[in-house]
């Protein structure tokens, strides 16, 4: 019984060591990023070039759809006559 206690008090200890190895290692790691101006320069541009390409994708699309429109009305016509 007591070997049984000794054990669980070490993988207890394990577990305690590896959770905090794997926190000190995550500060690390944030502390690094942080530090970093080409990421964080990286980190505020991205959101505004997505934007970006999302409204130039908008563009395209009404492009399409205008032309698509005007063809459709030509047609028609063409249908018509």
């Amino acid at each position: 019984m007591g070997e049984a206690l000794h054990i669980l008090d070490d993988l207890a200890d394990i577990l305690v060591a590896q959770a905090l190895r794997k926190l000190r290692r995550l500060i690390r790691e944030t502390l690094d990023i942080a530090r970093n101006p080409r990421l964080i320069l990286v980190a505020q541009l991205l959101p505004g070039l997505a934007h970006g390409i999302c409204q130039r994708g908008q563009t395209v699309n009404r492009a399409i759809l205008s032309a698509a429109e005007t063809i459709r009305g030509l047609l028609a016509k063409l249908v018509c006559e």
